[in-house]
């Protein structure tokens, strides 16, 4: 009986523990579908006339920064890019690849996109300045959720082709002549810095290793554990 006992107080101890991670484990399917954060449809407003709508309408600098993080110029310089892909894919995917906007006889068809371009486009812009979380967005485009996650992966797709496509948001070195130019600022600031021409951030790098095989076992495991985070 005694051990019995014990048994049923550590069953209630782990079920409170998993209680207070996951209180939705007591509540009805009703409850948890309540509580799910995200806005019915019932709730949102017309996506033709939606706030992200008025917003690109009024073609403000301040409105585009600080909902896109860009300014109305370089909105325009990504959207024209951005259309062309949008005129020639679907939302829908097959295989995890975005397709062709094509019936199987080659003409153009079916019902109009909910998002327009320059919509599909500041969807995903908006999506970077937000911390992940969709229910803002949610008021800004009067999309369901179910929606604007099928639009987000398209436009995050396009937007990734694009980039892809344009020679100027390739990572590169830089030509000889900017190296030593970047070389040059630095040794001014930075005298013990001489050659210097770039920092990366967020690398670790190994502190020390050794190639030759009588110190190699010495230095193994200090390698793996000594970083320098760059």
């Amino acid at each position: 009986m005694l051990l019995l006992a014990t048994l049923s107080q550590q069953f209630v101890v782990m079920l409170a523990a998993y209680a207070l991670m996951d209180f939705t484990f007591f509540l009805s399917i009703d409850e948890v579908r309540k509580r799910r954060r995200r806005i019915p449809r019932c709730a949102l407003s017309n996506p033709r006339y939606s706030s992200v709508k008025l917003l690109l309408a009024s073609r403000n600098e301040q409105a585009y920064i600080t909902a896109t993080g860009l300014d109305v110029a370089t909105f325009k310089f990504l959207l024209v890019r951005f259309e062309v892909l949008y005129n020639r894919y679907s939302p829908y995917v097959v295989d995890g690849k975005v397709v062709p906007l094509r019936h199987e006889r080659g003409t153009k068809g079916g019902r109009p996109r909910t998002f327009d371009a320059a919509s599909c486009l500041a969807l995903i812009l908006c999506y970077t300045r937000t911390r992940g979380s969709l229910f803002g967005l949610q008021l800004m485009y009067g999309a369901t959720h179910s929606v604007l996650v099928v639009f987000l992966k398209y436009s995050m797709r396009l937007l990734y082709k694009v980039i892809m496509e344009d020679d100027a948001a390739k990572v590169c070195i830089p030509s000889r002549e900017r190296i030593q130019e970047y070389q040059s600022v630095i040794r001014l600031n930075y005298p013990a810095l001489d050659g210097a021409w770039c920092v990366m951030d967020g690398l670790k790098l190994l502190v020390q290793s050794s190639g030759v095989d009588t110190e190699h076992s010495n230095w193994r495991a200090f390698s793996k554990l000594v970083v320098v985070n760059a």
